[in-house]
């Protein structure tokens, strides 16, 4: 009998932490990815919030628009990846999953809300350059994409008049040394006549 209560002892907190495996915020992320690999929609759509859930089905309410391919037919899934370490403040989490299908990894983010006392996706955050501006798909609003694009036009508008001055300062340095070397070339011409 003794026997018996240490073995429990020993056992029971193992399988505790064990029956508890899945219910943290990378697992789930892992397990909405892994389902909308699988084309598992009933899945993925169940580890969503409600809010998204009404929201990211199509106008005939029973597809999820996502885990399908994009509008240039390229699929969508993420056959490998890894899972980061979630960040969590408070209710949300952010975990962040990096590709490592192409030659350049590409690293998206979930975030996910505790709802009903389970972890459920909402959102995702997707990097829009290099150094680090990221727009977010809030899966519960996603008619306010448009206004998280419009965020990064003055950026890109800004970036994108730097470079063209630099392009209009090197076309004009260009333009001078040809005018240079066609005026040596005139001058040139005219002293051997």
């Amino acid at each position: 009998m003794l026997k018996t209560f240490k073995w429990l002892a020993l056992v029971l907190p193992i399988a505790m932490v064990a029956g508890c495996g899945g219910h943290d915020p990378a697992s789930r992320a892992r397990a909405f990815i892994d389902a909308l690999n699988r084309d598992d929609t009933a899945m993925a759509e169940s580890l969503l919030t409600r809010l998204a859930r009404e929201k990211v089905h199509s106008d005939d309410g029973k597809t999820l628009k996502l885990g399908r391919k994009d509008s240039n037919g390229n699929d969508r899934k993420w056959q490998d990846y890894t899972v980061g370490e979630a960040v969590v403040d408070g209710e949300i989490a952010v975990v962040p999953l990096t590709s490592g299908v192409s030659e350049k990894p590409e690293t998206m983010k979930l975030k996910l809300r505790k709802e009903d006392g389970e972890w459920r996706v909402f959102a995702l955050i997707f990097p829009i350059d290099r150094a680090g501006v990221e727009v977010t798909l809030d899966l519960e609003h996603p008619e306010l994409f448009a206004a998280e694009l419009l965020k990064i036009v003055p950026k890109a508008l800004e970036e994108g008049g730097k470079a063209l001055v630099k392009s209009m300062e090197a076309l004009g340095q260009g333009l001078a040394k040809m005018g240079e070397g066609f005026a040596r070339g005139l001058t040139s011409g005219s002293a051997a006549k």
